[in-house]
């Protein structure tokens, strides 16, 4: 009985640790679609900008611009953080480089991830 117990925590274990470890690696490319995503956003800022609309039109665009900006800025704080605190500071390759910096991705990945679910709910 406690073969089993012991059996089935270590593969949820393993479970959790292979999916941290992929989650981990993902950082980088989840980042790069954050950069691009990032671009339409402020692109979308700026076109909205130059537009002159009429008042009513305006002030409920202005709400909905409004939330894109502040979406776009913290995009904008998560790659600062992520070339501050990661790839400047890549002092390993491949397992020291990811030992070294896990919590700092982790903490990344996750914001990326809120901030991709934000962008979801303006869209």
């Amino acid at each position: 009985m406690v073969d089993a117990i012991a059996t089935a925590a270590t593969k949820w274990i393993s479970s959790q640790l292979i999916d941290e470890v992929k989650f981990l690696y993902g950082v980088e490319d989840q980042l790069h679609k954050l950069q691009n995503d990032l671009k339409c956003m402020q692109q979308y800022i700026q076109d909205v900008e130059e537009t002159q609309l009429d008042e009513k039109e305006n002030g409920q665009l202005t709400i909905f611009t409004e939330t894109i900006r502040e979406v776009t800025f913290r995009a904008e704080d998560v790659i600062d953080t992520y070339i501050i605190r990661v790839s400047s500071n890549r002092k390993f390759t491949g397992f020291a480089c990811l030992q070294s910096n896990t919590f700092e991705i982790h903490d990344i990945g996750k914001q990326i991830e809120e901030i991709q679910n934000d962008m979801k709910n303006v869209a």
